[in-house]
């Protein structure tokens, strides 16, 4: 009923706002079940509308930005339920990308998935945590087909520059690492300049080249494909 849509949102608010005030400020997998359902009640609209305030309660207004929900809490969420290998990654891509999908410009959610996808990088996010968060992310939902404002493909959306560099420099890696461990660079002092990145790399992998689920095709372009084969080949 639309009339408990006032405090469904005061709820999803509520939740939002105790987790920071967390040692590690975040959600507990059953709350981030609970905003997702939440959310298929209502609309996002509802939680983050243009005007840019909800209603808390009823003498206190909070600013509220869709953006900075996905850049900051958001992204604060997957880094910890990553780190301790949390069912509850799936669960925070879906409301990713439920958050992305109510923003009416495809130009706005490519910036806000790139941000997100960069600092994830950055952060050195497993490789299992980005592969989930990828397939989650290209995973057609059953209502997809109504949302006017997201008539590009999932996989279109996901596809970037930051995605492409990243999976580059991943292979070149995964290769130098290789020929370190058969000697073939004998001739040079190997230092390990940065920490080795976790998580399964062949589920990376083969979900940026869309062989680990056949509901999408390659996430990364033709030169980046190219690139790695030519790694394999030198």
């Amino acid at each position: 009923p639309k009339s408990l849509i006032p405090s469904f949102v005061n709820f999803f608010h509520v939740i939002i706002l105790s987790s920071g005030d967390r040692s590690n400020k975040s959600c507990t997998g059953d709350e981030v079940k609970l905003l997702l359902n939440i959310m298929e009640i209502c609309t996002v609209d509802d939680f983050f509308p243009v005007r840019g305030k909800v209603k808390f309660s009823e003498d206190e207004m909070v600013t509220i930005s869709i953006e900075h929900f996905c850049v900051n809490d958001l992204l604060r969420w997957i880094l910890v339920h990553s780190s301790i290998a949390t069912t509850a990654i799936e669960t925070d891509f879906e409301i990713l990308k439920k958050c992305i999908q109510s923003m009416p410009s495809f130009n706005r959610q490519k910036q806000v998935w790139e941000t997100i996808l960069r600092e994830l990088i950055k952060s050195f996010c497993d490789f299992t945590t980005l592969a989930v968060g990828l397939s989650t992310m290209t995973r057609r939902i059953h209502n997809d087909k109504n949302n006017e404002s997201f008539k590009s493909s999932h996989a279109d959306l996901v596809r970037c520059a930051v995605l492409d560099s990243f999976a580059s420099e991943t292979c070149d890696q995964m290769m130098n690492s290789y020929r370190q461990s058969h000697h073939l660079l004998r001739d040079y002092d190997i230092i390990e300049s940065s920490p080795k990145r976790k998580g399964n790399l062949l589920l990376f992998i083969t979900t940026c080249l869309g062989i680990h689920d056949s509901s999408h095709k390659s996430l990364v372009s033709t030169s980046v494909i190219k690139h790695w084969i030519n790694s394999c080949l030198v």
